[in-house]
């Protein structure tokens, strides 16, 4: 993926699931005005720590990246985040015991 994803200040949702994908770049997290973001069926094992920067995410999928995957410590940043996808996915570290919020939910699958 392009740094120049960075420039789409305005996008609200991203669906990049099924691209191979094996890394984020940090300018992911000029996209503050998203919402939904889909990166689940890749290749990753590490999320950038600039993904603590899109504190208006609601619904995030890393689903089916290959087995364990990496989480910054910025991830508990995502206050807003209500449906975390995280199907055959294992998370290190598992940073969401201290996520306590009402309309928080693991998911396994968005299908």
């Amino acid at each position: 993926m392009p740094p120049e994803i960075g420039d789409l200040e305005n996008l609200r949702e991203l669906y990049l699931e099924f691209n191979n994908l094996t890394s984020l770049p940090p300018e992911i997290g000029k996209l503050t005005n998203l919402r939904i973001l889909i990166i689940g069926r890749n290749n990753l094992i590490k999320i950038p720590p600039e993904i603590g920067q899109l504190t208006g995410l609601t619904e995030l999928d890393i689903a089916r990246n290959g087995g364990d995957l990496w989480l910054p410590s910025s991830f508990c940043r995502l206050k807003k985040l209500d449906n975390l996808y995280v199907d055959e996915t294992q998370l290190v570290p598992p940073c969401l015991t201290i996520m306590p919020r009402p309309n928080f939910r693991i998911v396994r699958s968005r299908y």
